[in-house]
């Protein structure tokens, strides 16, 4: 999928600029996204837009947890500037 048709799509389904989604995202559901994990949040990011949040949650605080090397999507959003973390 495009990012531009995913952003649409989420538009349709009624997300706006300015809106707080959590995300519970498996790449295996939302099917093929160009860009992989990070073209999917490139199109969370654009659809909810600078005064929108993404929260979710990015997996086990043990680094030795199965649970954080499955997650690419959570992977990806730990390396992008605009992420912000709970303590």
């Amino acid at each position: 999928m495009i990012v531009d048709g995913l952003v649409a799509d989420l538009r349709r389904l009624g997300v706006c600029r300015g809106d707080v989604m959590m995300l519970h995202v498996s790449l295996r559901a939302v099917g093929p996204v160009e860009g992989g994990a990070a073209g999917l949040l490139a199109a969370l990011d654009r659809t909810v837009g600078e005064t929108g949040s993404l929260l979710m949650v990015l997996g086990a605080g043990d680094n030795w947890s199965w649970v954080n090397g499955r997650r690419a999507i959570a992977q990806q959003r730990r390396h992008r500037p605009a992420a912000g973390r709970g303590k």
